[in-house]
């Protein structure tokens, strides 16, 4: 996989206008919660040529208001993808295979209260400073959501697929991670009746209000029964899951 950067595409002067404006009523919301809401910079995606053994990345950068104005569907004739990792974690134990969620604190300003594959993120300008920015991105998304993980405790790490998801208005290059048996070690878990949820020894998770492992025999279970939540994300470890990865 390449990245080729590009320069930004114009937008009209009425859509700009109106992408500020939410971006300053969504900034308003969050505020009045006690949090904040910042414009980073990330990179959206003009094209995706593929060819006979690479796909190549034409990215230009931007930042995180457009993709707040793009998730709220509200601006005719405006859309854009951004350039993300999504990816599967799963974990073993006694010869049955976790995969693991995040389940998104409420309060979060999109999809708060959903389950979601762990790790998943957009690629920053920092990423592209290193040699595999792709991997790079992949690793400091999962350190973030999933702490202390660390590369040591990855036994392997494969690409799946590369996909548009129109709910996080991403292009995701999507993984299947798996974490060894001495990953373990830095967490508690705990048999739910459902799942099994993981606890660090020490502190909390910061992005999620917990973090699960559903067992792979008892997935298609699990997406129906928690249906309603996993609205935004299902195909990401279906697609995972169907094409026999685990």
């Amino acid at each position: 996989m390449q990245q080729m950067k590009s320069k930004r595409p114009e937008i009209d002067t009425t859509i700009e206008k109106r992408i500020e404006s939410i971006w300053n009523q969504k900034v308003k919301e969050v505020e009045e919660q006690g949090r904040t809401l910042t414009s980073n910079p990330i990179f959206g995606v003009q094209s995706i040529e593929k060819t006979e053994n690479k796909y190549i990345l034409n990215i230009y950068e931007t930042t995180y208001k457009y993709v707040i104005a793009t998730r709220n569907f509200q601006i005719p004739g405006y859309y854009e993808y951004f350039l993300g990792v999504r990816g599967i974690c799963f974990f073993e134990v006694n010869e049955t295979k976790y995969i693991i969620l995040g389940e998104r604190k409420k309060e979060m300003t999109y999809m708060g209260g959903d389950f979601e594959p762990v790790p998943g993120g957009l690629l920053e300008p920092d990423d592209l400073k290193s040699d595999t920015p792709i991997k790079t991105a992949l690793l400091r998304e999962l350190q973030e959501e999933i702490p202390p993980t660390k590369e040591k405790d990855i036994s392997q790490i494969k690409v799946v697929s590369l996909k548009k998801n129109k709910q996080y208005v991403s292009v995701d290059i999507r993984f299947l991670i798996e974490l060894s048996k001495k990953w373990q070690e830095n967490y508690k878990i705990h048999q739910k009746t459902d799942y099994v949820e993981i606890h660090p020894l020490k502190g909390k998770f910061p992005e999620h209000k917990k973090i699960i492992g559903v067992p792979i025999n008892y997935l298609s279970e699990f997406i129906l029964a928690y249906k309603d939540r996993l609205a935004h994300s299902k195909d990401v470890f279906l697609d995972l899951h169907s094409k026999t990865c685990l």
